[in-house]
């Protein structure tokens, strides 16, 4: 966006509005890029959460390749801005089939995720033309209970070699997101545990389907907490595929994923009224703005950059209630006007709900970053 249509100062932001750190951003980009070099593996950021193509190209390194989206609208979007090797990372309906054919005829690798025989002969009868095959991850569960054949079901070996068997369809490897796991541990050795099962059982459906004659090229695993905190035999996969790095947020410096200085994201709100009887302030960001997806411990929906001491603790669709710890601070300490910066909860469920991103370098509003939006 050009510069003359940039608010220069933070303080004359509108709000609510999403602010973006980009010196964080850059650093989480740059530490979890180094880190899979570190381990010999292959970063396929996840693309959910900022949704831009600006952030695209951070986190690939410029490349723009090798990426995962979550919805239809959002490969289509970074189809179009140049971007290649694409695992679409959600379950197919025969619904999605004809804009999936036409982005296989726009790209040179676009993956598809199936867990059952219903998605295979779904695609078997729309097979793509010029001798192109559709390419395949079998979604797994190890643990997580999302999508996905768990990881010791018996049957997961014939669903395999369906794939191979069929002469529409490559099978590119196994994908699996140990989300629900690792973001319901505290601490680097209980993620790290959970990163070591998630690979352990991975690894036994590798060593099944080897004495099966079939070969997995491809070992795609990931959340953020676990990339963030791989534990010790993340080497033996072949990618991780996170997308809360980019941004971190609260929820995620509980789980010991990130620190503070690590979170990239605020929303920007301003105090718009003062209730001293209920220790409580109003603010022009509700749900609409911050989400209601999770709470802290302590019952807030975030935590204010620098302010401890306040609670985020209910929303309306465009209120927010503060709470303040009387023994600590007095409404009077916050005047109408006072912009508050609250690092939300769960920053892939607010960052979706902004049309508009925009971007701090040091003091300055420097950029506004346009996000994919639909399905």
């Amino acid at each position: 966006m050009a510069a003359s249509d940039l608010s220069e100062h933070i303080r004359d932001l509108p709000t609510p509005c999403f602010l973006l750190n980009l010196k964080r951003i850059k650093r989480n980009a740059d530490l979890m890029i180094q880190r899979c070099q570190a381990f010999g593996i292959k970063l396929r950021p996840h693309m959910k959460t900022a949704k831009t193509v600006e952030v695209g190209l951070i986190v690939t390194g410029g490349s723009k390749r090798r990426i995962c989206v979550s919805t239809l609208a959002e490969a289509e979007f970074f189809t179009k801005n140049g971007f290649d090797d694409i695992i679409y990372a959600m379950l197919i309906s025969d619904s999605k089939l004809p804009r999936l054919k036409d982005l296989a005829k726009k790209l040179s690798m676009l993956h598809l995720l199936v867990d059952n025989r219903k998605h295979i002969e779904m695609l078997n009868a729309c097979p793509l033309s010029d001798g192109k095959l559709w390419s395949v991850y079998l979604a797994v569960d190890t643990g997580s209970a999302r999508e996905g054949i768990p990881w010791n079901d018996n049957s997961l070996t014939e669903l395999v070699e369906l794939i191979t068997s069929s002469a529409h369809l490559k099978f590119s490897g196994l994908y699996t997101h140990e989300g629900t796991a690792s973001y319901s541990v505290r601490g680097s050795e209980k993620v790290g545990e959970v990163a070591n099962t998630t690979v352990d059982r991975i690894l036994h459906i590798v060593d099944r389907l080897k004495k099966n004659g079939i070969m997995c090229d491809d070992i795609s695993i990931g959340a953020t907490p676990t990339a963030s905190l791989p534990g010790n035999k993340v080497k033996d996969i072949t990618e991780i595929h996170p997308g809360n790095f980019v941004f971190y947020d609260a929820q995620q410096f509980t789980i010991g994923s990130c620190s503070e200085e690590d979170i990239a994201c605020v929303v920007v709100t301003r105090v718009l009224g003062q209730y001293p009887k209920r220790n409580q302030l109003l603010i022009d960001a509700g749900w609409s703005a911050v989400s209601l997806d999770g709470k802290l411990a302590n019952g807030s929906y975030g935590l204010f950059q620098g302010q401890p001491h306040l609670r985020l603790v209910k929303m309306h669709q465009e209120y927010g209630f503060v709470s303040c710890d009387p023994e600590k601070l007095s409404v009077e300490d916050f005047p109408i006007g006072t912009m508050l910066f609250l690092y939300p909860y769960h920053s892939c469920a607010t960052a979706v709900l902004h049309q508009q991103h925009y971007v701090q370098q040091d003091d300055k509003v420097v950029d506004i970053w346009t996000p994919c939006s639909q399905w």
